[in-house]
């Protein structure tokens, strides 16, 4: 699980962005959900409450228990949340007293599972102290949210070993496969191995389908416990649970599903005329779209200066950039140059037929 140190200082300068492109709660997530931490129907769900002031403190518990249970987004969240009220100032204050130097400590010496233990042990405390300090009801805002707490690692630890045992089932599978070729080539002589790959490739794919099943079925359950109530049916989730099961272990060949699978300079062409087909996507907008795509001004600048007025050329100039992973747009897991990432950036950016269309074709 250990990544390195230099994955979160992009997550802190990814944050420094966040803060001055769209405001607050809404931003942050659209951020989450172009990381993969959360699904469309919750990003609906999102912009609602940041409308109205009674569910602000649903939507603030929501996020902090993302946050405990995926120490990746917890720099992010923080200062998100600096920046929204005096009371959500003062839960970051008191989360980041809490784990302060304990944090710091395990981060520099490379433990972050060390780290991920301080911020889970801590944030409880941390949300309950703020909330005192903010005179709010903590019956209704803490003790729910600390009674549901667990029953989320319970059931993010049952969804580990359903995946550990879908891997290890695949692994079997394979070997068995892979037996009954060799008997054939042994008996028959001449065999097509494209047969053999092709069924792999096939069993692979199953397998990949049945986790992802597994992995929504968990966070659907998770959603409703973060979400300070009962378990509702028809939730969707706020919490993608990442394992540490490599299935690729057997094949390289199970695919990346559509959304979440990179893009590269070749996909250029395709990329700018889901933009621009029928004028949807106006170039005038190109530079503000490459900042919410996280390129740096510096690139974007020089992009303006070369193509002088030439907005069409911008616009494919910095989607090329984007596609390139300039400026370390794709060291951020789940973020980079995907699908969900330019339906995110178009979303904050307002371009919602734009980022609709591209969802209805690519997300859904």
């Amino acid at each position: 699980m250990a990544k390195s140190t230099k994955e979160f200082a992009v997550l802190k300068r990814s944050a420094s962005k966040i803060q001055r492109a769209i405001t607050d709660a809404k931003l942050l997530s659209t951020d989450l959900f172009s990381e993969g931490l959360i699904s469309l129907p919750i990003i609906e769900k999102v912009n609602d409450a940041v409308n109205k002031t009674d569910a602000r403190m649903e939507l603030v518990t929501n996020l902090l228990h993302v946050a405990s249970i995926d120490p990746k987004i917890f720099h992010k969240l923080l200062q998100v949340l600096e920046n929204h009220s005096q009371l959500l100032a003062a839960v970051a204050t008191e989360i980041k007293e809490d784990y302060g130097k304990d944090y710091d400590r395990e981060m520099e010496s490379g433990n972050e599972v060390g780290a991920e233990v301080v911020i889970r042990k801590e944030t409880p405390s941390a949300v309950e102290v703020a909330i005192e300090k903010c005179f709010l009801k903590q019956a209704e805002f803490y003790d729910r949210c600390k009674e549901n707490h667990t029953k989320i690692f319970e059931n993010t630890a049952i969804t580990k070993e359903k995946i550990q045992k879908k891997a290890e089932d695949l692994e079997a599978a394979a070997k068995q496969m892979s037996q009954d070729f060799q008997k054939q080539v042994s008996e028959k002589g001449n065999v097509n191995p494209d047969d053999f790959a092709k069924q792999l490739k096939e069993l692979s794919e199953k397998t990949s389908l049945e986790i992802q099943s597994i992995m929504m079925d968990n966070a659907k359950k998770c959603l409703a416990l973060s979400a300070m109530g009962e378990p509702e049916k028809d939730e969707s989730t706020s919490i993608k649970e990442e394992s540490d099961i490599d299935v690729h272990k057997v094949t390289d060949e199970v695919q990346q599903t559509q959304a979440d699978q990179l893009l590269d300079i070749t996909d250029l062409a395709t990329v700018f005329q889901e933009l621009t087909s029928s004028q949807q996507f106006n170039c005038t907008d190109w530079y503000q779209l490459g900042l919410y795509l996280g390129l740096y001004e510096r690139t974007l600048k020089a992009i303006e200066e070369e193509n002088k007025g030439n907005l069409k050329k911008c616009l494919m100039e910095c989607l090329s950039s984007w596609l390139k992973g300039e400026d370390g747009v794709r060291e951020t897991r789940g973020g980079g140059s995907n699908w969900i990432s330019l339906v995110a950036a178009l979303d904050t950016m307002g371009q919602r037929k734009v980022a609709d269309d591209i969802r209805k074709k690519y997300l859904l």
